[in-house]
């Protein structure tokens, strides 16, 4: 399955809810997805589709629960894995990482697309979770605190030389020319600074 990461270095740019809006959307057009949220913020994948998880992925990842007691569907039959205290802080090892392959593994058969929800920062929990991913979508928006947060975290992954396809999109956009506007401000600052080219993902009118 095609793992898909979705990161955005500032609070309120209105990541979770374009995951959450995404991964319905792909389930209407039949696709199989499971969203993998290891987001702390309080608006959190969970809340926005009404569900209330009893366990959580590190119960899997500690041998305490399997991936099918985690895992929840929503009414569209989208998948949902809550991973939020993992991002509490202590940084997930690279043994964890494994166990996480493992347990992505177990639900291949499954799925055709994981969504990865993660917290807006980018710590190295938040790079190794991307680097899990074959597709990376920088969330922005016009607010320039937000792009500036979005070019860390780019510069960050550059750093580690992160393989997978980088897209930005512009949510919160007053309309398209406002979209492409940001986007063209913050490719333009990517090519110069780190000779790095990343592709126009789209956006989401405000």
């Amino acid at each position: 399955p095609h793992i898909i990461a979705f990161a955005g270095a500032k609070s309120a740019v209105g990541k979770t809810s374009v995951v959450a809006n995404v991964a319905a959307a792909m389930a209407l057009r039949g696709k199989r997805v499971c969203v993998l949220d290891v987001d702390t913020g309080l608006s959190n994948i969970n809340t926005l589709l009404g569900l209330r998880p009893a366990h959580r992925l590190e119960q899997v990842l500690s041998g305490e629960k399997t991936i099918a007691e985690v895992l929840l569907k929503t009414g569209e039959d989208v998948g949902v894995v809550s991973a939020a205290s993992l991002m509490g802080g202590i940084p997930v090892s690279a043994a964890q990482m494994n166990k996480l392959s493992e347990v992505l593994t177990e639900l291949e058969a499954q799925f055709d697309y994981f969504l990865i929800d993660t917290a807006a920062t980018h710590t190295e929990t938040v790079l190794r979770f991307i680097e899990l991913a074959q597709s990376t979508f920088l969330v922005v928006s016009g607010d320039p605190a937000a792009l500036t947060d979005a070019f860390a975290l780019l510069k960050a992954l550059n750093a580690r030389q992160y393989s997978g396809s980088l897209r930005v999109v512009v949510n919160q956009a007053v309309d398209y020319p406002a979209a492409t506007d940001t986007y063209r401000r913050f490719a333009a600052v990517a090519e110069k600074c780190l000779k790095l080219k990343v592709e126009y993902g789209g956006f989401v009118i405000r």
